[in-house]
């Protein structure tokens, strides 16, 4: 053999060996890639799973699975699973619930009657009104005035009253006229007494919306009795009170 043909034996046999060395070392390799693969994918899994899962036996974990976006277990027989109450409720923004207001009307005498409570909204202005404005206004709201008591009062289909709009300035009067030049006043008291001769509910609900249709007549605002402006925590509070308040109407009022 020459020179050359020696060399290139010499080059394929290393070749040759480079060759067999890195086949062995991939072959060592690929196991542990493997396992590698193997433990990342668990290790997603289990991240992915749903946190009651994660906490949960083995045994249960196995039967939790997701259904349309939501955590379904799989259980033994036929029995259907009770859905969970969440709890929620929905907000009556202050209003009496239906069945809660209807038994208050129609079985008024369902709870024993209570000593007679008080209530008024003021409805003030930022200037004062004069006896034309006010009367007007409290006409249009149904209003009429009584000469006996010299304000303006609300009554029902018996002519019995149970609403009352009185000066917000002592002694509280009210003129019966447009004619009284020298009259002013800063605006209205609405005042309700319970017991009266309907429901206390109603009776509170008509006092609460005849402040408010007033209020936006005289473009005024609602007060509490201490001259601080009334909220709606307020208005829930009263109408809470006189659902708490349910008497035996009054067979006779003042009229």
């Amino acid at each position: 053999m020459n020179e050359l043909q020696i060399t290139l034996l010499i080059l394929a046999v290393i070749f040759i060996t480079v060759l067999y060395f890195l086949g062995q070392r991939r072959k060592q390799s690929l196991p542990a890639q493997q396992t590698n693969k193997e433990q990342k994918d668990a290790s997603v899994q289990q991240h992915n799973k749903p946190q009651a899962a994660q906490t949960l036996s083995p045994d249960i974990e196995d039967r939790i699975y997701e259904e349309n976006g939501k955590l379904v277990i799989e259980v033994d027989g036929d029995q259907p699973i009770e859905p969970i109450d969440t709890g929620e409720t929905r907000t009556n923004f202050g209003r009496p619930s239906a069945d809660a207001e209807e038994t208050a009307q129609t079985n008024p005498s369902s709870q024993t009657a209570r000593e007679p409570q008080l209530f008024a909204i003021m409805v003030l202005g930022t200037q004062p009104y004069d006896a034309r404005t006010i009367r007007h206004a409290l006409i249009a709201l149904g209003m009429r005035y009584d000469e006996k008591e010299q304000i303006f009062v609300l009554k029902n289909e018996a002519g019995q009253i149970y609403l009352r709009a009185a000066n917000a300035w002592n002694p509280g009067t009210l003129p019966d006229n447009d004619d009284q030049a020298d009259f002013e006043t800063p605006g209205v008291a609405l005042i309700l007494e319970l017991p009266t001769c309907i429901p206390a509910p109603a009776a509170m609900e008509d006092m609460i919306k005849l402040a408010r249709k007033l209020s936006q007549r005289l473009r005024a605002h609602l007060y509490r009795m201490d001259r601080q402006h009334m909220t709606e925590s307020d208005i829930r509070a009263m109408r809470q009170a006189a659902l708490d308040y349910v008497s035996e109407p009054l067979k006779s009022h003042d009229t």
